[in-house]
């Protein structure tokens, strides 16, 4: 009889050992997702940072060549106005030289 009270007490033993395993492994558990999701937080906040260096980055880019062939665009155009103001205005010339003929 003494032999069975041991084992029944030696039973409630383990099963508090594994109840508390059991609570330990579910706290770690928990434990575990925050630390990952806390990880995860700060890998994602830093990889917006990386892509919006990259973004203002290529956006200083095109406006700085938007600019650039905005500039060239107006030059030629100023260019190819002056060219035919001038072939007017000789065009002008020879027709009065003709006139006066």
């Amino acid at each position: 009889k003494q032999e069975r009270l041991k084992t029944k007490k030696k039973l409630h033993e383990l099963q508090d050992t594994l109840e508390k395993l059991q609570q330990d492994k579910e706290c770690n558990m928990r434990g575990n997702r925050e630390e990952d999701s806390k990880r995860i937080q700060e890998i994602q906040e830093q990889h917006q940072k990386e892509l919006d260096e990259i973004t203002s980055s290529y956006q200083s880019k095109i406006e700085e060549l938007t600019s650039e062939w905005s500039t060239k665009l107006k030059d030629m155009q100023d260019s190819h106005i002056e060219g035919e103001l001038a072939s007017a205005n000789e065009i002008n010339c020879l027709k009065q030289q003709l006139e006066s003929i």
